[in-house]
C-alpha cells in the first residue's frame, strides 16, 4: 500500500456557493447536467428558507 500523507496545504476554504456550484451533487442530489437540476434547487429552497429566517 501507498502511504498517502494529508496536511494543511491541501485545504482549500471556499464560500458556502462556490462549494454548492463546484459539487452541486453533494447539496441537491443531481448533476448540472440533469434536467431535474431546477427542480431540486426549488425544493431545496423551499425545505431550508423559513428556518434560516428564523435563526
Amino acid at each position: 500500500m501507498t502511504d498517502h500523507s494529508y496536511d494543511a496545504a491541501y485545504i482549500e476554504v471556499i464560500e458556502f456557493d462556490a462549494a454548492v456550484r463546484r459539487r452541486p451533487g453533494m447539496y441537491l442530489g443531481v448533476q448540472p447536467e440533469d434536467p431535474k437540476l431546477p427542480a431540486n434547487l426549488l425544493c431545496a429552497v423551499g425545505r431550508h428558507g423559513p428556518a434560516a429566517r428564523l435563526a
